[in-house]
């Protein structure tokens, strides 16, 4: 039998809480294959932007930034929200919006051009988790 608070929130579309499994975060094991998945490019950011519930769609997800000019001078941080910033473009797009990234203790603001479009490498993957490792985060 279905208990009347079941019903009602499959009916609404929203998960219960019998429906959403909890995961300890700080005993999850950051693996490049479990972290592919949620590794979000400047093509997504660009399509998804003005999409209602962007921000919490997004926050916890991944992205391959580029740090400086040089060839193939990209990160690999964790993004931690949405920040107010002045107008750009993202493939076109006029934003608004600016990336808050955070890899080990360190959290910058980026534009989303600047995330990349291709798909992580072992070499940034690496660096974020030696990283954390390191500062223990």
């Amino acid at each position: 039998m279905v208990d009347e608070e079941e019903e009602s929130s499959a009916e609404s579309g929203q998960l219960s809480d019998v429906d959403v499994k909890r995961v300890d975060e700080s005993s999850t094991r950051i693996t490049s294959e479990n972290v592919r998945p949620i590794t979000l490019t400047r093509e997504f950011f660009s399509r998804y932007c003005y999409y209602p519930q962007f921000e919490s769609a997004i926050t916890g997800c991944f992205t391959r930034v580029r740090i400086s000019e040089k060839d193939n001078d990209y990160r690999f941080a964790r993004i931690e929200g949405l920040v107010t910033v002045s107008k750009y473009s993202v493939e076109g797009v006029p934003v608004d919006q600016g990336l808050e990234l955070s890899q080990g203790g360190t959290k910058k603001v980026i534009n989303m051009d600047f995330a990349s479009n291709s798909p992580i490498t072992q070499v940034p993957y690496h660096i974020i988790h030696n990283t954390n490792h390191v500062e223990r985060v």
